[in-house]
């Protein structure tokens, strides 16, 4: 195992939160869809 450096840690946070936006767009969407 190697100590994880910030580049690790940023492409995480990045892959994160780029899943959290797309779930949100998901739901958002799935609502106006079905309203």
């Amino acid at each position: 195992m190697f100590p994880p450096n910030s580049n690790d840690l940023f492409i995480a946070w990045l892959i994160t939160n780029y899943s959290f936006t797309n779930l949100m767009n998901y739901l958002v969407s799935d609502c106006h869809i079905y309203k």
